[in-house]
């Protein structure tokens, strides 16, 4: 678990301050209002948080409307609330900038390459609606869609005892992606085929999305619904305390509130829980916080 959360962490480390560094250096910041958005363009961003950054989006549209930059800036957000063809209609413009755009250039040929990954992925899923619209589940047609029922379900149980303790869930739709197989997983995250298979990594939270490996890939496959809920969880955490959380904290969080679901409390651990820290504890392996 600590391999997949630093290799995780390693690539959302570099993926945000390339992108804030991208924030910090748009072309139109001339003036003190430019500052101001900028700044704010800048948190939305590292949070993946569309919603956020719409309003921002909404006044540079104002502004400068044939400006590069909202083409830059468009695309991202349309690409972290799933819209993969406008987001490569408008990063494709984008990476166009005349020289002194290289900062922006550079993010925006980053965040294409997402965009072609992610289109190549989903080609020929089905989209559902879930959970009285709050989730979209995209799918490949066949022996997954066994699981969309029993998603709903799971997700309806877990958001009202998360909401007690992370607040609302966002206005627009978390879209969740299920892959046949993690080499697809690795192509859409950026981490490569042998990083996803020496950290065990079956699922992630990235680009304002659940991606899941499906079961089938697995020999006995694996505990999905936990899992599920352990990635809304960092999606949660992240919209509401922003980019500075600290891995040890968001790990902590989503793997104490991941079974959410399936309990009536979510105070203390289960059982096999509760025996490994017994254990950890009695062999002074607890890991100091330091």
């Amino acid at each position: 678990m600590v391999a997949r959360s630093f290799a995780l962490t390693l690539v959302v480390s570099l993926v945000l301050s390339q992108t804030a560094q991208a924030a910090l250096s748009l072309p139109w910041q001339h003036t003190q209002t430019d500052a101001v958005v900028t700044a704010e363009l800048r948190e939305c961003l590292k949070r993946e948080s569309p919603d956020c950054a719409q309003p921002w989006l909404q006044e540079l549209r104002r502004r400068f409307p044939a400006s590069l930059t909202v083409q830059y800036v468009s695309g991202h957000v349309a690409f972290l609330r799933g819209n993969f063809e406008l987001a490569r209609r408008s990063l494709e413009a984008a990476v166009q900038a005349p020289p002194g755009f290289e900062v922006m250039v550079k993010s925006a040929k980053e965040i294409l390459s997402g965009v072609h990954a992610s289109q190549a992925a989903v080609a020929g899923f089905t989209r559902q609606s879930i959970s009285g619209g709050h989730f979209v589940v995209w799918y490949r047609p066949g022996p997954d869609e066994v699981m969309i029922p029993w998603m709903e379900r799971v997700l309806n149980a877990a958001t009202s005892r998360l909401s007690v303790v992370l607040g609302s869930l966002p206005a627009n739709p978390i879209h969740i992606h299920i892959y046949p197989r993690s080499a697809t997983l690795a192509k859409v995250s950026g981490l490569t085929e042998k990083q996803v298979r020496t950290s065990g990594t079956i699922a992630l939270c990235k680009f304002n999305r659940l991606m899941l490996t499906s079961p089938q890939d697995l020999l006995w496959g694996y505990p999905w619904a936990d899992t599920l809920v352990h990635e809304l969880v960092h999606l949660l955490v992240q919209r509401h305390g922003g980019a500075h959380v600290p891995v040890w904290l968001h790990e902590a969080m989503a793997r104490t509130l991941e079974s959410v679901w399936r309990k009536k409390s979510i105070d203390g651990l289960d059982a096999q829980e509760d025996w490994i820290l017994s254990e950890a504890a009695r062999r002074g392996k607890l890991i100091a916080l330091k």
